[in-house]
């Protein structure tokens, strides 16, 4: 509809058209480090993009409990730390992460009108519970996706770590996470990756909210049709920053989120027998009641 009225452009797109002896190319920044810089120096900014200071430059995750959530997500899990994904994924010097996804059992599916890709959010929310085990705080963490319904499903699970942003690309204009997790959803035969991933101002706008980490979920196979994510799957080869997830990933760790707040006041209202609830607040008929339990 926006298209057809003529508002596929920004006002400001607008006037840099109009007066593009006014527009200052922004050279600086503070936000990314230079793994994540490289993304959109070589999709968007032609390699004109440079961090502010080396400390920007270097910017890397912090993980104080690294081990204890390796420990943690393999009790019972069916692979082994000698040769788990979410550890080399999670590894602190990997800065830029593009898991591939087209080994996996992956197919996107259709709902109604909508499209979700339930292996990317159980990846999505593995790798989150990883993070948020390993030190990261929830609010340093966020889920992103072109996608609203994909994100319905992602929240879902999360649904007990309300701290974790799960957000559009659109709300996250001009915001940042110090991790950021991507859903691409898009993976089929017939490379189909319809129009939201074909806007790359709004990929750019998702591949720099990431501070010191981004993992990017999605098929390259699938996404290679297009041509500029073409050239992104290019650079994540150069820079060996492609991951290859294997079959069966998704369901190799058997991860339990927290619940809900509203779950966990549910079930602690259950575990109250009605003999406690009659002797709250009543200290002489609760000594009565423990010394006729003796």
């Amino acid at each position: 509809m926006a298209r057809e009225n003529g508002l596929q452009k920004s006002l400001f797109a607008l006037l840099a058209e109009a007066h593009p002896e006014a527009i200052v190319t922004l050279q600086y920044q503070y936000r990314m480090n230079k793994d994540i810089m490289t993304i959109s120096n070589t999709l968007i900014y032609d390699n004109k993009l440079k961090c502010a200071s080396k400390s920007v430059a270097q910017r890397q995750l912090d993980l104080p409990h690294f081990q204890q959530a390796l420990d943690s997500i393999h009790g019972g899990a069916s692979c082994t730390k000698q040769s788990c994904w979410i550890e080399q994924i999670l590894d602190p010097s990997r800065k830029v992460v593009f898991l591939d996804t087209d080994k996996m059992s992956a197919t996107e599916e259709r709902i109604m009108e909508t499209v979700v890709n339930k292996a990317e959010a159980s990846i999505v929310l593995q790798l989150a519970e990883a993070l948020l085990l390993a030190g990261v705080p929830e609010e340093r963490l966020a889920v992103i996706s072109v996608y609203r319904s994909q994100l319905r499903l992602i929240s879902q699970s999360l649904r007990g770590r309300p701290g974790v942003e799960i957000a559009t690309i659109d709300k996250y204009q001009g915001r940042d996470k110090e991790c950021v997790l991507v859903s691409l959803v898009r993976s089929n035969e017939t490379g189909k990756t319809g129009e939201l991933l074909r806007d790359w101002r709004r990929i750019n706008v998702a591949f720099t909210r990431a501070k010191s980490k981004i993992i990017i979920i999605g098929s390259s196979t699938t996404l290679s049709t297009t041509a500029l994510f073409g050239i992104f799957l290019e650079l994540m080869r150069t820079n060996n920053w492609i991951y290859q997830l294997h079959l069966g990933a998704e369901n190799e760790h058997t991860i339990q989120p927290p619940p809900s707040p509203r779950e966990k006041r549910n079930r602690e209202h259950k575990t109250h027998s009605p003999a406690e609830a009659i002797l709250k607040n009543r200290p002489i008929l609760r000594d009565v009641y423990n010394s006729s339990s003796l």
